[in-house]
């Protein structure tokens, strides 16, 4: 693996070490969460059931998705379409999360935030796997 191949293998394992609180925010309790969304400024969380499973199984869903990323890592020439393909529909998904929130009534700078970052992260994943493709002098 070449020097650059090295940091973006860095790079996807830290990014998948925030896998960690997400797997743990599936099992707070009720009351922590409505005192984060109280925190916010989000009002009283709901209690209908449906609020719960959807917080606990997207936090689920994202330690999945993270930790898969830790996988990738591990040989980023074999998985670089899957690298691709996670890049490019992060860019999309960003954009998408943004219109969700501002629909929902999110304030602007969750929305943005959101948006940016996911998009941001989609492009630095998909600029990296095709500027260290097939480099010259690989080990």
């Amino acid at each position: 693996m070449t020097r650059p191949e090295r940091i973006f293998a860095i790079i996807l394992r830290v990014f998948a070490i925030f896998a960690i609180p997400s797997f743990l925010c599936a099992f707070l309790p009720y009351s922590w969460m409505d005192a984060t969304h109280r925190w916010l400024g989000l009002g009283s969380l709901p209690t209908e059931p449906i609020v719960g499973y959807l917080a606990r199984s997207l936090s689920i869903f994202y330690a999945f998705v993270l930790g898969m990323l830790w996988l990738i890592a591990s040989d980023i020439d074999r998985y670089r379409p899957v690298i691709r393909y996670y890049g490019a529909t992060s860019v999309v998904i960003g954009c998408v999360l943004a219109g969700i929130d501002l629909h929902e009534g999110l304030p602007l700078s969750w929305a943005l935030f959101e948006g940016i970052n996911t998009v941001g992260w989609g492009v630095v994943f998909v600029v990296a796997s095709y500027r260290l493709a097939r480099r010259p002098g690989r080990s």
